[in-house]
């Protein structure tokens, strides 16, 4: 007989690599989910103001190529969201 927690672990993200960091013109976000699904990726000034809103249907793994060119120099948060969790980094963009 096996007995589990009753808590469950819905864990939709393998992995999040962001390069270069920090960055001056391109970043780059390498994401590998568990299961294809949908993916929504932020950027956050550190006011909270979203500056970038970028939305990806049905990845599974997949390198996402965000400009930064237009933002301020400055430390920026990164979120990066899937079904059920939702991973954040800090980014630096210095030009």
């Amino acid at each position: 007989m096996s007995f589990g927690s009753g808590v469950n672990n819905i864990s939709s993200i393998n992995s999040v690599h962001v390069y270069p960091n920090p960055t001056s013109g391109q970043l780059f976000v390498d994401v590998t989910l568990k299961d294809a699904s949908d993916l929504n990726v932020s950027i956050f000034s550190v006011t909270g103001a979203l500056v970038y809103n970028g939305k990806f249907n049905h990845i599974l793994a997949q390198v996402i190529n965000i400009p930064t060119y237009n933002l301020a120099s400055g430390v920026y948060t990164l979120q990066v969201t899937a079904p059920g969790e939702t991973k954040t980094n800090k980014v630096v963009v210095q030009h």
